[in-house]
């Protein structure tokens, strides 16, 4: 049995995803995800055999690590060098340690 998009959505299940696919939702190209799973900066990812998965969690997370209320509270946990390079601050929690 197939499953739609939206049945998977509904599940509340945590997909793999492709760099291509991971990239897609972050909205960065698949060379800069590759950049960063590189230079250690990013989400995490796993293996599934050979293939670099990324676990939808895992970018939820990026992204909430990386989520601000104004321009003010960004600027004091980045430096605009650090913004611009995909570094993410060290804002406590679970996974601020590992992005």
């Amino acid at each position: 049995m197939k499953l739609t998009t939206t049945a998977l959505a509904n599940a509340g299940d945590d997909r793999l995803y492709t760099t291509k696919d991971a990239a897609r939702y972050l909205q960065a190209s698949h060379r800069t995800m590759e950049d960063w799973r590189l230079k250690g900066r990013g989400p995490r990812f796993s293996y599934a055999g050979k293939r670099v998965v990324y676990r939808r969690s895992e970018l939820d997370a990026y992204l909430a690590a990386r989520t601000f209320g104004n321009t003010k509270e960004a600027k004091a946990a980045l430096t605009p060098e650090k913004f611009t390079k995909g570094i993410v601050p060290d804002l406590g929690g679970e996974h601020a340690a590992v992005l």
